[in-house]
């Protein structure tokens, strides 16, 4: 056979592969409002019985912006953030800066922006509805990270590490508060100190002993202890215990239950119980250790038991008067609760484990977390959720290519995203902005679980990032798959960002996201991903490269045909003719994109115009002789 006849036959297969690719692809864009696009509509009347039948609280949601030089966007953000169709009590935003980040001379930082604005809209709306996250310039970018290191990894890793390792004790400083000072005001710290204080004194015989340590350290006792509130209780519990033992004034069932009841109890102050050499007595030493990446939180929990108790005590009134107010279901449970065990598990439901990410560009859907509270309360497995990314915000006013990229994204987000997140075998890339996950999981037979009793020794902290990583987005999605088979569920509410504006920075971001992957490449194919996911991803700088290889083919094939460079039959030139047309179908995605988006890009134009221009608008209007420039009216009739 001729090798011109071989060449052309792979061309043409090779193209009317991507011509049937591309049609399916359209055909799932064009369908996805009625099949991956569908949401049902909830209302807060809705969410409000769903969890009152549930008898647990609507989820509450943080909300992360990492936000580097972003003094120009960062401002209209915090307001449309500050505007969601959510209760206000139940989501924080989360603006995470930098120390290190350059700021010109009479200019303001992003921090300063973030901190002057917030102030305004946590007045307005009477409740700390903003914080700021200064990311110290010595934490070297890792979770739970080092605070003063020599070496720091800069990137989105590094900002997002650091608001997850505050967020962490920001709740464990507010329950552990809140929880010591409502045990001091119940009379408990005073029953234990009590019973230590028996403990100490000794019995006559070893009999008492056993009957004083079962009656008081023996869970299923009507008596029993109970939780303790402080880490000098645990090891003052130890010191005795070791003497007694020593003193032959225990017997062996009295040690088990002694030492079981210090194991669950060390775990809570995050410390592990460890047993080393044999004594002349036949009883091991204990000795308490902080358990591992706890260490941060350990800290926390040694400030708090430094405070004085009345602080405590007035801290946990407070907070109880908010939560009547915020917290209604989660307050009437408090009241309800008959020991200091129920207490313990009520407090680490005060703050929220469900964090949003979006960039500080972003324009964030104004219902997505009714939706998301809706999925969390009616699918008790979902541990994350990831939607769809339109980056047309600012679609006007960049270059040719950027558009074309902008709706070449839109469009696969829309195509074949939402089928990639819909394999349960594969894993589920996160796309580094509109999604939401637990920060947290609870490790229970190697299968990470969210609502169950707390406990600390099962904890594992679910969102890290790894700040080596130019992809950190896909490297966690893959890393939670393979270590602990969890997957991002799909949303399917759109997300609206903006896309670089210039050719340079298009290109600068396709580049990060190829060499990403195939940083990524290694661990990829060391993970528990299935074989064909592993390979899926061993070709992707051939996907890359071949994506758009149609219409190259076409042109080629035509002009060698026409330049007699290649010999064919005649009929196969009209038949490369015809092919050619098939070109439209590229042309036809785009269309398609824009068509469908552009609504939406101009209603958010309009919105930042009124938003940006307000006070010149009003002062205009309410001039005796108003009077526009052709370039403002223009621009206003052009917004409109």
């Amino acid at each position: 056979m001729d090798a011109s006849y071989v060449i052309y036959s792979l061309a043409v297969a090779w193209f009317t592969y991507h011509v049937f690719w591309m049609a399916m692809r359209i055909y799932q864009f064009k369908t996805f409002p009625k099949t991956y696009g569908q949401q049902a509509f909830l209302s807060l009347n809705d969410l409000g019985e769903a969890a009152c039948g549930q008898q647990i609280e609507i989820p509450a949601f943080k909300i992360i912006v990492p936000a580097y030089m972003e003094t120009d966007v960062i401002e209209g953000t915090l307001y449309r953030l500050s505007s969601m169709n959510y209760p206000r009590t139940y989501y924080e935003v989360h603006v995470v800066t930098y120390e290190d980040e350059p700021v010109e001379e009479n200019n303001e930082s992003t921090t300063q922006v973030v901190n002057r604005v917030g102030a305004t809209i946590n007045a307005d709306a009477k409740v700390e509805l903003v914080r700021s996250i200064v990311t110290p310039e010595s934490y070297d970018g890792f979770f739970p990270g080092n605070l003063t290191a020599s070496e720091q990894h800069i990137g989105k890793a590094r900002g997002l590490n650091y608001a997850l390792r505050r967020i962490h004790e920001d709740n464990e400083h507010d329950e552990r508060r809140y929880f010591i000072g409502k045990l001091s005001r119940t009379g408990h710290l005073e029953q234990v100190k009590n019973i230590l204080s028996v403990f100490k004194e000794g019995f006559e015989t070893t009999e008492k002993h056993a009957s004083f340590i079962d009656r008081y350290f023996n869970p299923e006792h009507p008596d029993y202890i109970g939780v303790l509130s402080h880490t000098s209780q645990l090891e003052k519990l130890i010191i005795l215990t070791q003497a007694a033992a020593n003193s032959n004034q225990l017997d062996k069932n009295s040690w088990i239950t002694l030492v079981n009841f210090i194991e669950r109890e060390a775990s809570s102050f995050f410390l592990q119980l460890i047993q080393t050499k044999q004594t002349q007595f036949d009883y091991p030493e204990l000795e308490l250790n902080v358990l591992d990446e706890k260490d941060f939180l350990y800290t926390v929990m040694c400030s708090v038991e430094a405070q004085d108790i009345a602080e405590l005590e007035e801290y946990s009134l407070k907070r109880e008067s908010e939560l009547e107010q915020t917290r209604p279901i989660l307050f009437k449970a408090l009241c309800g609760a008959n020991n200091n065990q129920e207490i313990f598990q009520l407090a680490r439901k005060f703050n929220s484990r469900w964090v949003l990410v979006y960039d500080a560009d972003a324009e964030a859907p104004m219902d997505i977390m009714r939706h998301l509270a809706g999925r969390i309360l009616s699918e008790p497995d979902v541990m994350g959720f990831q939607g769809p990314v339109a980056p047309l915000l600012n679609y006007d006013s960049v270059h040719s290519l950027c558009r074309m990229g902008g709706l070449w994204m839109a469009f696969w987000h829309g195509a074949a995203y939402p089928r990639l997140l819909h394999k349960k075998a594969w894993a589920h890339p996160l796309a580094g902005t509109n999604w939401c996950f637990r920060i947290e999981g609870f490790d229970y037979q190697h299968k990470l679980i969210r609502d169950c009793p707390y406990d600390e020794k099962r904890r594992r902290f679910l969102l890290t990032f790894d700040p080596r990583q130019l992809t950190e987005d896909l490297e966690t999605g893959i890393r939670n798959f393979s270590e602990w088979s969890v997957n991002a569920a799909w949303h399917p509410i759109v997300e609206m960002e903006q896309v670089p504006p210039t050719a340079g920075g298009l290109f600068r971001q396709y580049s990060r996201w190829s060499l990403g992957t195939l940083q990524t490449m290694d661990y990829i194919l060391r993970s528990h991903l299935p074989l064909t996911q592993k390979i899926w991803y061993s070709i992707y700088p051939l996907r890359v490269l071949f994506a758009s290889s149609g219409p190259f083919i076409t042109g080629s094939l035509i002009i060698a045909i026409y330049m007699d460079v290649m010999q064919v039959d005649p009929i196969f030139s009209w038949w490369t003719l015809f092919l050619a047309f098939g070109n439209f179908i590229y042309i036809w995605a785009f269309v398609n994109t824009f068509e469908r988006y552009y609504d939406m890009y101009q209603q958010s134009s309009a919105v930042n115009f009124l938003y940006k221009d307000s006070t010149k608008l009003i002062e205009l209007l309410n001039a005796d002789n108003v009077c526009f420039t052709p370039s403002y009216a223009n621009l206003i009739n052009n917004t409109f």
